[in-house]
């Protein structure tokens, strides 16, 4: 019995549908299901590259269209070493170091960025901006989640993660230990923009608390969401910019 990895869905399941009546419908029913529920977890994925690749060219927006045949496309080349031999293993230790405690890895520094890094007011503001505003017990609540719940959660899971950890395995094979670093660099690599951005902005000349403050350039798209400030004012605070405050760290 396959108690978890590809062996349950595509093994266990379909042997046990071979024993129910009507088996051939149920089968179809089911491929059906893993094949729609595996297209839905890809526009996730497809979307966050896309939308990261035309914030950045904002001209290929008019051919948004090629930007997704081109992600879809490296996406499938790159897929395609899973589909030989010896790819049930490399899926395996891909699966084992990337589907686990890297994605609580990457949720928790998401999570800091933006809610002590950028600035949990900010990003409220940001919210209400974008015609979402929230009440005051909202508020709070998703103040609390995102800068106290969310990265001692984490990190009380991480702890158990690591505490029960096994090195991967499939079917009784132990991978050799080149194979086990092999999956802790892609798993960290996931991480690897967050320090490259902060030596990117060393190298720039941001120092100290500039490191994790947004620049003046971190601005709504719509110019009508900035509030203009009389000169006064601006002489009595330069440092904030109407709705949008650039510098500060928390508040």
């Amino acid at each position: 019995v396959a108690e978890q990895g590809p062996g349950l869905a595509f093994v266990a399941y379909p042997e046990a549908l071979l024993q129910m009546p009507v088996a051939r419908m149920w089968s179809i029913l089911f491929f059906l299901m893993l094949f729609i529920l595996g297209l839905g977890s890809q526009f996730a994925g497809i979307e966050a590259i896309n939308t990261a690749i035309v914030d950045r060219w904002p001209h290929l927006r008019k051919n948004y269209w090629r930007v997704t045949a081109f992600t879809c496309f490296t996406c499938f080349i790159l897929g395609l070493p899973m589909c030989f031999s010896g790819g049930v293993y490399l899926f395996t230790l891909l699966d084992w170091n990337t589907a686990s405690w890297a994605i609580l890895l990457i949720g928790m520094a998401e999570c800091v960025a933006v809610s002590w890094s950028y600035g949990i007011n900010r990003a409220m503001k940001d919210l209400a901006s974008m015609d979402m505003p929230l009440n005051k017990v909202l508020r709070f609540y998703w103040k609390a989640v995102w800068t106290v719940i969310v990265p001692i959660a984490s990190i009380a899971i991480l702890v158990f993660i690591f505490n029960d950890w096994t090195p991967p395995s499939y079917e009784g094979y132990e991978f050799p230990l080149f194979a086990d670093l092999l999956g802790w660099a892609v798993g960290l690599s996931t991480l690897v923009l967050f320090p490259v951005g902060v030596g990117w902005a060393w190298y720039h000349g941001y120092r100290g608390k500039e490191l994790f403050t947004p620049t003046a350039a971190w601005q709504p798209a719509n110019k009508a969401l900035i509030a203009p400030r009389s000169d006064s004012i601006m002489t009595m605070d330069s440092l904030h910019q109407g709705p949008y405050d650039n510098v500060g760290y928390i508040m």
